[in-house]
């Protein structure tokens, strides 16, 4: 289900219940805007440089349309829903909230060689007025949903994917950026099959992590911005 988010300048593929969307595409009439921080800040820290952005920017926290988190290490269930619990609260304080749904994406990660002690963000995304620029959007990253060979787990991410790119009315040749995040030898059958199933993949960016949930080995997330920025 995509929902309008007039406030944030996107929409967004609702997940009742969840912490996140699965993804979100800016509005006709405006782009995407990815800011990295050089090293990612602290969680509360870094929602506090979000704002500050976004004032200078002359955008409102709504526009805020995804964030890229690294946590320590990877978390149980329960542990990461009270993670989430408290993200949610967060992001409900900064205003990023779309009354029962919480509208922007989110990829969460564990860096591999304790690169983080606590919850960091790493980036986030935000809504710009563009007239006429080209569609942007951001995916959620995705885990596995398979527990097979690499190739059978890199298919399952690049199933929900495709349903998710679909579902905003793009594409893998829209994408501006694919991330893989995993640790370990990459191994030929996960570079087959991303070559086989993305007909323009502009280049491929390794991050050595795990997902956020003890049990899973690979997230994918993909999207298309059109200005990136390091602060």
């Amino acid at each position: 289900m995509v929902l309008d988010f007039p406030a944030g300048g996107y929409r967004f593929i609702a997940a009742p219940g969840r912490p996140v969307s699965a993804g979100v595409a800016a509005a006709s009439g405006h782009g995407l805007t990815r800011v990295r921080f050089l090293r990612a800040v602290p969680l509360a820290e870094g929602l506090a440089r979000v704002k500050r952005h976004l004032a200078e920017a002359q955008r409102p926290p709504a526009a805020v349309a995804s964030f890229e988190l690294r946590v320590p290490a990877p978390m149980a269930a329960e542990a990461f829903a009270e993670f989430n619990r408290g993200y949610v609260d967060r992001l409900r304080e900064l205003g990023v909230v779309a009354g029962e749904h919480m509208p922007a994406a989110r990829t969460n990660v564990a860096p591999s060689g304790g690169a983080v002690s606590e919850p960091c963000l790493h980036a986030f995304t935000y809504t710009v007025p563009h007239p006429g620029a080209r569609t942007a959007f951001r995916i959620s990253g995705s885990p596995e949903t398979v527990r097979e060979s690499p190739a059978a787990r890199i298919a399952s991410i690049l199933d929900v994917l495709e349903v998710r790119m679909a579902e905003l009315g793009v594409g893998w040749r829209d994408a501006t950026f694919t991330n893989l995040y995993a640790t370990g030898e990459l191994g030929e059958a996960i570079q087959a099959e991303l070559t086989r199933r993305v007909p323009v993949l502009h280049g491929l960016v390794w991050y050595p992590s795990l997902p956020p949930v003890t049990g899973s080995e690979y997230e994918i997330d993909t999207g298309a911005v059109g200005v990136e920025l390091v602060v």
